[in-house]
Parts: C-alpha cells; structure tokens; sequence
C-alpha cells in the first residue's frame, strides 16, 4: 500500500532536489557533460537549431575578436613603426588562458 506524503515531507523533498540542483559542483559537472556533447556535435556539424552554449560561444567569440581588431589597430596607430600580428593576437589569447586558470585554484 501507498502512503501519502505529509506536506512537510514534500517541503523538504523540495529542498534537497533544489539544493543539488543549485550546487555548484553538480552545474559544474553539468556545464562539463554540456561541452562535451557540444564539442561532439560541433564536430560532426550537427549543433541543434537554438542550443544555447552554442548562441554564447559563437556571441562571446565575436566579441572578443572585435576587441581584439580594435586593440590591434590602436596599437598600430599609436606605434607606426611596429605592426599587430596574427602571433600577436595568439600570445594574447594564450597569455589570457592562463591568466584564467590561475584564477580557478
């Protein structure tokens, strides 16, 4: 035979589910399994039509391109003797990483 839940049984059923949901560790792990299966479609060009991560890595790449475009024509402007190169941009990109996962520990 079934029972049924008292109110606060449900309550707190509620909060546990919510509590793991919200956990930083299990979103991690859920954004990992996300970009995996992202790199996977990428791949194969079978991205589904609206996937979100897809919408931000495409905006957030252009953006930073942009910025990138702008930094280098600053810099050639301010320096006309010297000019930007695509290494340039690269040892940005790379010096970036870097800078970002040494914030991570």
């Amino acid at each position: 035979m079934s029972e049924t839940l008292k109110t606060s049984q449900i309550q707190k059923v509620v909060e546990i589910l919510t509590s793991a949901r919200m956990d930083k560790q299990v979103k991690l792990r859920f954004g990992y399994r996300r970009r995996d299966e992202l790199a996977a479609n990428i791949k194969a060009s079978t991205v589904p039509e609206g996937d979100y991560r897809y919408a931000w890595l495409k905006e957030t790449r252009d953006e930073i391109v942009k910025l990138l475009g702008e930094k280098g024509e600053d810099f050639n402007k301010k320096y006309p003797y010297d000019c930007i190169s695509l290494q340039d941009f690269t040892d940005v990109l790379n010096s970036a990483t870097l800078l970002v996962k040494a914030r991570q520990t």
